[in-house]
């Protein structure tokens, strides 16, 4: 019986650590699902060094073949200050664009010059800006 009960509590404590381990989600989590939800398919964002951008977290790789740079901030306010580094962080790209949302900030880039008219680009930035308000700040 000692067995079984030990058995029982470690399941137990596994399960509760789970629940807590995964109960924490990306804040960002939900931006990437919105923009998939509205019609983007190709989207490889991981997660990047946020301290540099002055965000709480930050996301970064490509969204349609696009650079792409996506950040949260605490406040609306913070992510207006994170606007500078963000641009920063466009370069020598041919074009590109630094969005806010409340407190997200989404910077697109053309590095490899894919989007000449910037259809793309000018779709994936009406999606973000016209975006439902997430439960970020």
């Amino acid at each position: 019986m000692s067995m079984t009960y030990t058995g029982r509590m470690l399941g137990l404590v596994a399960c509760l650590v789970g629940m807590v381990a995964c109960g924490k989600s990306d804040p960002l989590e939900g931006e990437v699902k919105a923009l998939e939800t509205a019609g983007l398919t190709s989207i490889d964002l991981k997660e990047t060094d946020a301290a540099a951008l002055q965000a709480s977290s930050c996301k970064a790789g490509t969204v349609e073949q696009l650079s792409a740079l996506l950040c949260s901030y605490e406040s609306a306010d913070a992510a207006k200050a994170g606007k500078a580094p963000a641009e920063a962080w466009l370069g020598d790209a041919l074009t590109g664009v630094v969005l806010r949302r409340e407190g997200l900030l989404l910077a697109l880039a053309d590095e490899k010059s894919i989007d000449p008219n910037g259809k793309t680009m000018a779709k994936v930035a009406k999606l973000f800006t016209h975006a439902e308000p997430s439960a970020n700040p």
